[in-house]
This record gives structure tokens, sequence and C-alpha cells, in this order.
């Protein structure tokens, strides 16, 4: 469950990259919202502490 604006964040940039990145080779898309999410769940979270 996303409990917390961190974790919100996170969530909605990751499946926004990957949406984006879904025609990319090798399915780096994903891979990319995955990463993107992290980077922007835990800036989030630095933030709002």
């Amino acid at each position: 469950m996303i409990e917390d604006r961190p974790r919100a964040v996170a969530a909605v940039v990751a499946a926004v990259v990957a949406v984006y990145g879904a025609g990319w080779p090798l399915n780096l898309g994903l891979l990319a919202g995955a990463v993107c999410g992290i980077v922007a769940g835990l800036l989030t979270g630095a933030r709002y502490r």
C-alpha cells in the first residue's frame, strides 16, 4: 500500500517513466522507471523528514 508521500511520488514517477520508455530496446524503459522511482522516493523522503 502507498501510505506516505515519498512512496506515492516514487510510484508515479516510476510508472510514468516506464510507460514513456516502453518502446525502448532491451526493456530499458522498465529499468529506467525503477531507477527514477527509487531516486524520486529518496529525494522526496529526504525533503519531508
